[in-house]
C-alpha cells in the first residue's frame, strides 16, 4: 500500500513539474519571433527608425546601421517621429480648416531632451523652429508652441516598412519587420518590381514576409525602463 502511495506521489510530482516546464516554455515563447501581434509602442518605434531613415534608400543589404551611422539631423527627426499623445498638450480650440485638429499644440523641450537621453544618450541639438506634421513649432522658453497648418504629404513609389513581431531577452529588445517596394498599384519585393507580390495589399503584406527583405531594429533596455538604440540589421 505504501509503495502504491509513493508511486502515486511521484507521478503527481512529475505531472506538476511537466506543467511548470510547459508554462515556462510558453511564457518564453510569447515574445519570440513567432508571428504574435506587435504591440503599438514597438510598432511605433520600428516605424520611427525605418521610415524616418528611409533605410533602403541609404544603406545596403547586409549592413548594420548603428548609433555612429546617424547624423544629428537624423536623430532629431527620429525623436520627432517618436512623439506620441502622452508627450503634448492640445488646445480646446479647433483648427478652422479641420475640426479634428487642435488649433495649437505644445511640447515641452524637456520631453524631447529626455527622449534623446533615452534613445541616443543625449546627443541631440534641437532647433528653435521645427515641423511635426501637421504643426509648425516655435520654441518659447522651454516649450515648443505649435500651430496647425494646411499641408499635404508627398506620396510616390518607394520603399515602405512594416513591423511584424518582437523579442525581449533580459535587457535586449529586438523588433522585427519587413521592407517592401510600393509602386502605386503594385507591391513588390524589389525596387524594379520584377518580383510583384500577386494579390498583395498593405493590410496583408506580412503574409508575404518570407519573400521580403528582413529588418531588425535592436535596443538595449535602460535602468529607467526606456530603450537605447543599438543598431538595425538589414538582411535578405
Amino acid at each position: 500500500m505504501k509503495k502504491k502511495i509513493f508511486i502515486l506521489l511521484v507521478i503527481v510530482v512529475l505531472l506538476v513539474l511537466g506543467f511548470l516546464l510547459l508554462k515556462n516554455h510558453q511564457s518564453k515563447s510569447n515574445n519570440s519571433f513567432n508571428g504574435e501581434q506587435i504591440k503599438d509602442k514597438y510598432e511605433n518605434m520600428f516605424d520611427s527608425f525605418t521610415d524616418t531613415l528611409m533605410l533602403l534608400d541609404k544603406y545596403d543589404r547586409g549592413q548594420k546601421v548603428s548609433f555612429g551611422n546617424l547624423s544629428d539631423h537624423e536623430k532629431i527627426e527620429i525623436i520627432k517621429s517618436l512623439v506620441d499623445k502622452n508627450d503634448y498638450t492640445d488646445s480646446k480650440e479647433k483648427a478652422e480648416f479641420n475640426e479634428d485638429l487642435a488649433k495649437t499644440r505644445t511640447i515641452k523641450k524637456s520631453v524631447l531632451i529626455q527622449k534623446c537621453n533615452d534613445y541616443f544618450d543625449g546627443d541631440c541639438n534641437f532647433p528653435e523652429t521645427m515641423f511635426i506634421f501637421p504643426y509648425n513649432y516655435v520654441l518659447d522658453g522651454d516649450t515648443y508652441e505649435g500651430e496647425a497648418v494646411i499641408t499635404g504629404m508627398e506620396m510616390g513609389a518607394g520603399w515602405e516598412y512594416k513591423a511584424s513581431t518582437y523579442s525581449i531577452e533580459e535587457d535586449k529588445l529586438s523588433i522585427k519587420g519587413v521592407a517592401f517596394y510600393y509602386n502605386f498599384d503594385k507591391y513588390c519585393s524589389d525596387e524594379t518590381c520584377n518580383n510583384v507580390l500577386n494579390n498583395a495589399d498593405y493590410d496583408h503584406i506580412l503574409d508575404y514576409k518570407e519573400s521580403l527583405i528582413q529588418i531588425t531594429v535592436n535596443f538595449k533596455k535602460n535602468k529607467n525602463g526606456s530603450f537605447r538604440f543599438v543598431n538595425i540589421k538589414i538582411s535578405d
